[in-house]
């Protein structure tokens, strides 16, 4: 079990952490929890966590402030830090202090459990001594952003199945990292393309289907490699990987005799944050609309869109039952991005308006 610590100084965004790393079942304990980075610190020393999350705008000592005193740490630790977009300038300095992963606030439950995934991968890899883990190699905190989009999209492709826009973004997200950082050196852009081979691995993890032949494969070129620096060479080779593995899974997605609707429900288990619709799942399984809809019902007597909206609303009660969290920040966490339209369909579902249900 990886050990974890928390520190945050909003409850209700420490409560909602708890939970989906708790739903994401990644063999992660969560060992403590603060408000500021004063006691986070002191935890950080006294229970030796493996990953910290941590928000950086706390009172007493701030996020910034707690990770500078961790430069000095003799353990390898895998730091998440939580943000939003007005305090990215803020972040800067933090970053470069050795955050593994950057996540946007609000958080997404999808990208927390990849990014825990990640940091898992990372820890394993230290522990072997893997050639490419490179994680003790520092970037600039506006790498870390730039690269954190990247994989979100990354991700987002494998699910659609989309093959030629993976290659686009690959070449974008590096494009950008070379004019941001013309001054990159070799090992910074070492642990780049670490980065990128680490979350292709993840994505493998979280598609929910064994290892065959030829994806074990991959994994060993991949764990082979030994970058030198930026060069068209290293670029086309991550590009090649990510294509390769989509077109694997894609093809053992379209060839499966027979739908397995365990694994449509823990696709929408672990996506239902998404916009999803129909067709989007229909795409992804390689079936119609109208197959993959009547399939569900004659295994669950239960419309498969009527399962996420069952879904979305009971996670959404438990969270405004639970937490102090704004309506609005609620919305989002279960895949509404209009507050308005989810009042309405949590009145019509409940017959009780959201905030009715909350306790004084």
């Amino acid at each position: 079990m990886k050990r974890l610590v928390i520190i945050e100084d909003e409850h209700w965004t420490r409560e909602l952490v708890k939970q989906w790393v708790k739903e994401a079942k990644l063999q992660i304990e969560i060992v403590g929890e603060a408000e500021n980075g004063e006691d986070g610190l002191r935890l950080i020393k006294e229970l030796d966590p493996d990953i910290v999350i941590t928000d950086m705008n706390m009172p007493l000592m701030d996020g910034a402030q707690m990770l500078h005193h961790l430069e000095q740490w003799e353990k390898p630790i895998q730091i998440m830090v939580l943000s939003g977009y007005d305090h990215f300038q803020y972040t800067r300095q933090a970053i470069r202090s050795g955050a593994a992963e950057y996540l946007l606030k609000p958080v997404d439950p999808l990208e927390l459990k990849h990014a825990l995934e990640l940091c898992i991968q990372k820890i394993k890899q230290s522990q072997q001594q893997n050639p490419i883990a490179g994680t003790t190699v520092q970037l600039p905190g506006e790498a870390i952003f730039i690269l954190a989009g990247c994989k979100r999209r990354l991700s987002v492709l494998f699910t659609e199945n989309e093959f030629e826009p993976i290659k686009q973004e690959l070449e974008a997200c590096l494009g950008k990292l070379e004019a941001a950082f013309p001054q990159c050196t070799a090992e910074q852009w070492r642990r780049i393309y670490s980065e990128l081979t680490l979350h292709l691995e993840v994505i493998i993890a979280a598609d929910s289907v064994e290892e065959t032949h030829e994806i074990k494969e991959i994994l060993e070129q991949i764990n082979r490699l030994s970058f030198e620096g930026h060069s068209e060479e290293a670029a086309r080779a991550i590009s090649g990987f990510y294509y390769k593995t989509l077109a694997i899974l894609a093809d053992r997605r379209k060839n499966r005799k027979k739908l397995n609707m365990a694994v449509i429900q823990e696709f929408i288990l672990n996506h239902y944050a998404e916009p999803l619709t129909l067709e989007l799942l229909a795409n992804r399984f390689f079936v119609s609309r109208e197959y993959l809809s009547k399939a569900y019902k004659q295994q669950y007597k239960e419309n498969l869109m009527d399962y996420l909206l069952r879904l979305r609303m009971e996670k959404a009660w438990k969270l405004i039952e639970d937490s102090r969290l704004q309506i609005k920040t609620i919305a989002q966490a279960v895949g509404y991005k209009d507050v308005s339209y989810f009042h309405k369909v949590f009145k019509k579902y409940y017959d009780i308006s959201p905030m009715s249900i909350r306790k004084p």
